[in-house]
């Protein structure tokens, strides 16, 4: 299942994916915490805006006209 939720650092939605079943409310509330996590430590790229930290983990790809938050890097 996808949630979406607000970057307010880039004022952008994306949509991050979270597993099938279980609490949605708890669901919703685990993503949104590791989302706002990684904005907070700079660990996300968007080179549509030209923002690239050094470090960055994960990055936001356009698809399907949607922008999603995926996992690019290990570190």
């Amino acid at each position: 299942m996808d949630i979406k939720i607000t970057l307010a650092s880039l004022k952008k939605d994306v949509l991050v994916t979270v597993p099938d079943g279980g609490d949605l409310k708890e669901a919703f509330n685990e993503a949104a915490s590791f989302v706002r996590t990684l904005e907070a430590n700079n660990k996300i790229r968007d080179r549509e805006a030209g923002v690239n930290p050094r470090g960055a983990t994960h990055e936001i790809v356009k698809d399907k006209g949607e922008y999603r938050l995926r996992r690019f890097r290990f570190s």
